[in-house]
């Protein structure tokens, strides 16, 4: 059963292939705008803020900075 859904699956790729193409072309198009707008959000993390480069400060307890800085 499945071997046949299978085939008749292939002969209408084959037979409407440029709307095939199309549909894989815009589908793998909105995949990489999907991937490219993500990667940017998940880069861009702490940009906007106006306290940016203290984000990635290490957090001391107020005891051990006072030993660090005589």
């Amino acid at each position: 059963m499945f071997k046949n859904y299978l085939r008749v699956a292939t002969r209408q790729l084959v037979k409407n292939w440029r709307h095939t193409l199309i549909n894989v072309l815009e589908l793998s198009l909105a995949l990489a705008c999907c991937i490219v707008a993500y990667l940017n959000h998940d880069f861009a993390y702490g940009s906007g803020s106006l306290e940016a480069p203290k984000l990635h400060e290490s957090v001391v307890p107020s005891g051990l900075a006072q030993l660090a800085n005589p």
